[in-house]
């Protein structure tokens, strides 16, 4: 059974209801996938702000199929993180830069944190 819901009242979400968790799967596109994995690490390391090298890293570990080359899928294109990254900054879900470090703006912690409470699994397809 699909749901149509719109949490941020800016881009459409599809969602999955999971039968083997009492949790809604979330489907997820790559822009999401990198505020997810920031959040993560901010959680996990009790740190302010993250690298750009360890989005990307902790990035592929938790959605491979995102962010690769065409070629090569298992290596990370780091470009189209950086302009991913940058886009998250221009729609204020971001603060600081590729060549320092990032942390969250209060949407995009707020956003983050409502993405971390689904069961998240990905689809190229939907967006």
């Amino acid at each position: 059974m699909v749901f149509f819901i719109d949490m941020s009242n800016r881009w459409p979400y599809y969602i999955f209801m999971s039968n083997k968790k009492y949790k809604e799967k979330l489907d997820i596109s790559q822009w999401q996938s990198i505020l997810y994995t920031i959040y993560n690490i901010l959680k996990d390391n009790q740190k302010t702000s993250v690298h750009v090298e360890d989005i990307a890293l902790n990035n592929k570990k938790n959605f491979p199929s995102f962010f690769g080359w065409s070629k090569y899928p298992e290596n990370i294109d780091l470009r189209q993180i950086m302009r991913t990254l940058d886009k998250l900054k221009r729609d204020g879900y971001l603060i600081g830069s590729n060549t320092s470090t990032w942390s969250f703006s209060k949407d995009g912690f707020i956003y983050a944190e409502k993405l971390a409470s689904y069961d998240l699994t990905f689809s190229s397809k939907l967006f």
